[in-house]
């Protein structure tokens, strides 16, 4: 994450330099570069456990974005100082990015113990109330004091607090107090987003019209037209291009790295860098503080090119994404996903042959004298055979034989285990026995038979 928003900033910004036709300088565009340098794929992230992707591209598109996005902040933090005009030697940029995160790391795990030691009071343990209202409280000290008493990024002390509260503080939240969590959690995200959205939608409106206005009326001239929605367009297209760009620079390392990267999860990954909240957030400010930077027309094109750049990235690439994880191959369950699903059938089955056994071999008030035929040819697996898919993913049999299934299992299945050829013609064979009971025709099974 760190060094790819360096890069992607870099890039960015010179590609803005050379094709936007506002003639800014290069800190203002390296700005720019920079706020669209931050990635919002929880929609991408959503959409990979709806289709069955693997769980650890899942884990690698939104670890990137959650330490993407601080970063990104942390660049344009920087660089938005520079754009405005405020002089930075190389010394004053090396310790600003030496004490950031160093700063930011200190915060977070400072607040983190306080929690820790909080909520291991005896008097919190259990209340889900309390316990919330810690993790919110933590959170917003957490941010207020590193971003403003530490000078150092509150976005990235706080994800330095979440990992840390759920790498060792997990325990404190059991049953009804984690569900709670999540969906405490869960709410404010999307009250966030949403109000965030909304707020961008209506300045961009009203600064659009407003100065349409002036120009039309006034004789002064707009400071937002047709024109800048293409631009908008082709700062999407320059978006992309540099993410590709990155991964592909970065690639070699990747593939090597943490869970490895294969080419399909780079091509997820270019596809699936969607741009949304942090970034809207961002060019609010720039639009906010227009007035400051010596550039002309900053605030208003910089909010109009991020909003364009977030709704192509939300309505092309998010909604294109699943065609393309179904052409790369990459949203078939995973293999303990279908050994499990297997086993759990297997499972029902032997529970269901073992009641039909208790019942069936049997006169009892709920079955009576039921036809062992009939009824077999109404339920199907009581005479079709098993499957064995699991041979293709190597599986093997473990553990002993089948015994005697006496009145509640039925002979030569294992519990939990994988029902291999021998124990199919077992099946087979009881099913059989079972047949010929009811026909009167073998000698009855007891409790024992096998």
């Amino acid at each position: 994450a760190g060094p790819g928003v360096l890069i992607g900033t870099a890039l960015g910004g010179a590609l803005l330099k050379w094709t936007l036709p506002y003639g800014w300088g290069w800190p203002t565009c390296m700005m720019f570069a920079s706020i669209l340098a931050a990635t919002d794929p929880v929609a991408v992230v959503a959409l990979l456990k709806e289709v069955g992707a693997s769980k650890r591209l899942g884990h690698i598109i939104d670890g990137e974005a959650m330490v993407n996005d601080g970063t990104a902040i942390v660049v344009f933090t920087l660089l938005n100082d520079i754009a405005k005009g405020h002089d930075k030697t190389a010394g004053e940029i090396a310790a600003f990015f030496a004490w950031v995160p160093i700063g930011a790391t200190l915060v977070g795990l400072g607040i983190a113990l306080g929690c820790h030691a909080w909520l291991g009071l005896g008097a919190v343990a259990g209340d889900h109330l309390v316990q919330i209202s810690v993790t919110l409280f933590a959170c917003y000290l957490c941010y207020l004091v590193a971003e403003f008493q530490a000078q150092a990024s509150g976005v990235l002390a706080v994800v330095v607090l979440g990992v840390a509260i759920g790498a060792f503080g997990r325990g404190f939240f059991t049953g009804e107090t984690e569900h709670s969590l999540h969906h405490f959690w869960e709410m404010l995200t999307f009250a966030a987003n949403t109000v965030l959205f909304i707020l961008t939608g209506v300045i961009i409106a009203e600064t659009t019209v407003k100065n349409t206005i002036k120009g039309e009326s006034g004789g002064e001239e707009a400071l937002l037209t047709a024109e800048d929605l293409g631009w908008g367009v082709l700062v999407y297209l320059e978006v992309i291009f540099t993410r590709a760009v990155v991964l592909a620079i970065l690639f070699p390392i990747l593939r090597r790295c943490g869970y490895g990267l294969t080419w399909r999860d780079a091509c997820v990954c270019v596809w699936g860098g969607l741009r949304g909240a942090v970034g809207l957030a961002l060019a609010l400010v720039v639009s906010e503080e227009n007035d400051l930077y010596p550039d002309k027309n900053v605030g208003p094109v910089v909010l109009l090119c991020t909003g364009v750049v977030v709704v192509l990235t939300l309505a092309v690439n998010g909604t294109t994404t699943a065609p393309l994880l179904q052409r790369l191959g990459l949203t078939r369950q995973e293999v303990q996903v279908q050994v499990a699903v297997r086993k759990a059938r297997r499972h029902i089955r032997e529970q269901c042959l073992a009641v039909y056994h208790e019942h069936l071999t049997t006169s009892d008030d709920v079955m009576g004298t039921a036809d062992f035929r009939v009824v077999s040819e109404l339920v199907p697996f009581l005479s079709a055979e098993e499957d064995l898919e699991d041979k293709d993913f190597g599986l093997s049999t473990q553990g002993g034989g089948g015994g005697a299934g006496g009145a509640k299992a039925s002979p030569g299945f294992r519990q939990g285990g994988v029902i291999d050829k021998e124990q199919q013609e077992q099946e087979q064979k009881y099913v059989k026995l079972l047949k010929e009971q009811s026909d009167g025709k073998g000698s009855p099974i007891g409790s024992g038979g096998g």
